[in-house]
Order: structure tokens, then C-alpha cells, then sequence
């Protein structure tokens, strides 16, 4: 089964990527942590892919580049070639419920080890061919 979503949470947010056959790929930042403020307001839509790239550090919208027989690994782009991207991930889960208990805690860190299990679990329901997701190999997230 194709996984159709799951959410990342940042120092400051909760995002929702989702994926409908057919269609551009969604990422959408859901909710935005009691007493930060940031560029994108809840409910904005990042913009400027048809694939999500899932890095060690953020996740990010791109286009194959032109010519390209088979994807390219999100960690091998350069920033002018990425769309939308969110700031410096803590963790991913597919759970949202999960995800915003997250966004509550105090303390979060870039790739927080209090959610590596949950991360580790996205990233495996995600998989290695998935029609949109595109979990990185040479940099993948927060999962050590």
C-alpha cells in the first residue's frame, strides 16, 4: 500500500505532506507552535515540485531535472534547484496526533532522538519507490 501522508515537525511547526494519484504533491504547514512566529502561516502551502525531498535537515519540493532518466537523490540538489522547503526538521511521523504532542514539547532539537522511533517508522512505511516521497540515501533523516 502507498503511504498518502505524513507530518514533519520543526522547531516552530507542523507540516503535512500528502500525495493524491494524479496530482502535485501537498505541503501544507498545519500549525504553527504557541509563540513563534515564521515567513509561512499556518495553513500555507509550500510550492514548486512534484516531489517531496526528505533530507537529514528538511524536506523540500523539486522537479526531476530535465533529462533525468531516473530521480535524483534529494541531498545531491543544489538550493536553486529545490522549491518550498520547510526549516531544520526534529521529526516525522505519521501519526498526527503523534506529531503535535511533538510540537508541544519543550526542548525540540534538529533530528530530536525522543522521536527517532516514530521518524524511523515514516521513513520505512515511506519506502524506496514511492511514486512522490522521496527519502534521501546519501543523507537520510534523522533515523541514526
Amino acid at each position: 500500500m502507498i503511504l498518502k501522508k505524513f507530518f514533519a515537525v520543526t522547531h516552530t511547526s507542523l507540516y503535512e505532506s500528502s500525495y493524491k494519484e494524479g496530482e502535485l504533491p501537498l505541503l501544507q504547514k498545519i500549525l504553527l507552535k504557541e509563540g513563534c512566529s515564521s515567513k509561512v502561516e499556518a495553513g500555507g502551502i509550500l510550492e514548486n515540485g512534484s516531489l517531496v525531498g526528505i533530507c537529514n535537515s528538511r524536506i523540500f519540493l523539486y522537479d526531476n531535472p530535465a533529462g533525468s532518466e531516473n530521480r535524483i537523490d534529494p541531498a545531491e540538489l543544489s538550493t536553486l534547484e529545490i522549491g518550498g522547503y520547510t526549516s531544520l526538521i526534529t521529526a516525522l511521523f505519521l501519526r498526527k496526533k503523534e506529531a503535535r504532542a511533538c510540537l508541544k514539547a519543550d526542548n525540540l532539537l534538529r533530528c530530536d532522538p525522543r522521536w527517532a522511533n516514530q521518524t524511523r517508522e515514516t521513513v520505512t512505511a515511506i519506502g524506496d519507490d514511492h511514486p512522490v516521497f522521496v527519502v534521501s540515501k546519501f543523507s537520510p533523516p534523522c533515523i541514526s
